[in-house]
């Protein structure tokens, strides 16, 4: 939708209605990755999105800059290869998301620190992290017993 932005000429009406449609499937993916730091490291998923949030909006910042340096006349065809990149950037990181990343509960989710206020939880995460393994998703019965057996 993006890459559409820059052929609509004057049109501010066709180019307002392309953005909006852009910015609702932008929405649509949005609770993907959010919910992928909860399925990685329930135990960080706060710390990765602070984290990965505040680099994308760093990065984000240099989003005029470049389309400064990309449309110094304003030209029509100036946009294009602007809304061009910004596409090339959308498409490398869904691409990189999809190819690169995982849902599976991570062993660095559990951390190398024994703290006293943190062992249950411990505990419970790496049962739940070998049920995973199992293959089978436990249930409250068996997430009573780990705890139980733990303590």
């Amino acid at each position: 939708m993006l890459a559409v932005v820059g052929y609509v000429g004057c049109n501010s009406t066709a180019a307002i209605a392309l953005l909006c449609v852009g910015t609702f499937f932008n929405g649509a993916q949005v609770p993907g990755y959010i919910s992928n730091m909860q399925d990685i490291a329930p135990n960080l998923a706060g710390t990765l999105l602070g984290a990965s949030t505040t680099v994308a909006y760093m990065l984000s910042m240099l989003s005029p800059i470049v389309v400064g340096v990309l449309t110094p006349d304003q030209s029509p065809g100036q946009w294009q290869s602007a809304f061009w990149v910004a596409t090339a950037v959308y498409v490398s990181a869904a691409v990189f998301f999809c190819f690169c990343c995982s849902a599976e509960l991570q062993q660095w989710n559990f951390g190398d620190r024994e703290d006293a206020e943190a062992g249950g939880a411990k505990e419970e995460s790496k049962v739940l992290l070998q049920e995973r393994e199992k293959g089978r998703v436990p249930t409250d019965a068996d997430e009573e017993d780990a705890k139980k057996s733990a303590s």
